[in-house]
């Protein structure tokens, strides 16, 4: 019997590892309401397709937007920067004011040669974060 031989586990010791099993699945719990409550808390999300760079002064890419209900296009606001080889900003941070919801393209001007373009997303009044 290995309780013969280790011992028998005392009801403290079992008494502790409940109250920390509860506390752990609480946060669990706790972190998945929060985050599933800032995903839908999401007016307007966004993604960039790809880019194009054309020559050394500008790049043009396409990007992706989701509008939710009752958001005007008007008051959504997406920000995006060139970046160089050297990863420093050769065009923005610009923001861009969509037309609408849906995939549309952009051609940014570069003070020099961008390699990448870097997303930040979109946002609209009452969003926090931008997505």
């Amino acid at each position: 019997m290995p309780a013969d031989r280790y011992g028998q586990r005392s009801s403290v010791s079992t008494r502790m590892l409940l109250i920390v099993a509860a506390a752990a699945l609480a946060a669990v719990g706790v972190w998945f309401v929060v985050t599933i409550g800032w995903v839908a808390d999401a007016k307007v999300t966004s993604s960039i397709g790809g880019w194009t760079v054309n020559g050394e002064k500008s790049v043009t890419f396409t990007y992706t937007v989701t509008l939710g209900k009752n958001v005007n296009p008007a008051d959504v606001r997406c920000e995006v920067t060139a970046q160089a080889k050297d990863f420093s900003s050769v065009g923005g941070p610009v923001t861009i004011v969509p037309p609408s919801g849906g995939t549309h393209s952009y051609t940014m001007r570069t003070s020099r040669h961008a390699v990448y373009v870097s997303w930040a997303g979109c946002s609209a009044p009452g969003q926090s974060n931008p997505r």
